[in-house]
């Protein structure tokens, strides 16, 4: 119960901090739409590229998956979220 209470407390202040660099509520909402957006079709491309490698497909699934952590750990640690 606490751990939602401050959970919720720091979502309202990364919001504070979006109003305080002059973005309006819908800009917001619009970003956080975007990124889940691009977050969900990433999943969706990558997890298409696993299952179903071409035949001529020269990346490893280890490299794939290793380029994709990494692409997700920059996206947290720029943003954390």
């Amino acid at each position: 119960m606490q751990h939602d209470k401050q959970r919720q407390q720091q979502q309202q202040k990364k919001a504070l901090q979006g109003e305080e660099d002059g973005l309006e509520a819908s800009d917001l909402l619009l970003i956080h739409t975007f990124v889940g957006l691009a977050m969900s079709a990433g999943t969706v491309i990558i997890g298409l590229i696993v299952l179903r490698p071409g035949p001529q497909c020269l990346i490893s699934l280890q490299y794939l998956c290793q380029a994709t952590l990494y692409g997700i750990g920059i996206y947290y640690s720029k943003y954390k979220v």
